[in-house]
């Protein structure tokens, strides 16, 4: 018995529609490439090929901005825990800056805390030195001597008529 083979190609509807997919797909990609990278997509055939150029492009580029974004993460972290330990160790003098620092919807740069620490302890010292300034001058006041006195000991009065004065 023999058998004939036919020796005709039949065409794969699947890889037909395939690769209508892919070349649509390819153009897509490419048009949202901006115009400084489209040299490098010269020698692109698939959508395949396209990825990995955008994936050889971008790869160390993510991975730097994923370790700039950790450190800063971190430095935040730090810096927070600073901030507790330094809130931790104020007199209420200062509750002023701790409730500011507390009720900010945003983390406060710690170089800002110390700054707002710094100043509000030298408007204390200075209100504290004014009130010791005023109080010198009273203390040091001379007492006026009531030696002067017309009329038997009272003060002189003014105008006509009787006024009560305390005698010294």
């Amino acid at each position: 018995m023999r058998l004939k083979y036919d020796a005709e190609l039949v065409a794969n509807l699947s890889a037909t529609v395939f690769s209508q997919q892919d070349h649509l797909l390819t153009s897509w990609l490419l048009s949202t490439t901006g115009s400084s990278f489209l040299s490098s997509f010269t020698d692109v055939c698939t959508a395949c090929d396209v990825w990995s150029i955008v994936n050889s492009l971008f790869a160390t580029d993510k991975g730097a901005k994923q370790s700039r974004i950790c450190h800063k993460l971190h430095s935040l972290k730090k810096e927070a825990e600073k901030t507790e330990i330094m809130f931790l160790g104020l007199p209420s003098e200062f509750d002023t800056v701790v409730s500011s620092a507390s009720l900010s919807p945003t983390p406060l740069p710690f170089q800002w805390l110390v700054d707002a620490l710094i100043k509000c302890e030298s408007r204390q010292a200075r209100a504290i030195q004014e009130v010791l300034f005023v109080a010198n001058l009273v203390e040091s006041a001379p007492s006026q001597p009531v030696e002067n006195t017309a009329r038997g000991g009272c003060l002189p009065s003014c105008g006509r008529g009787r006024s009560f004065r305390p005698r010294l």
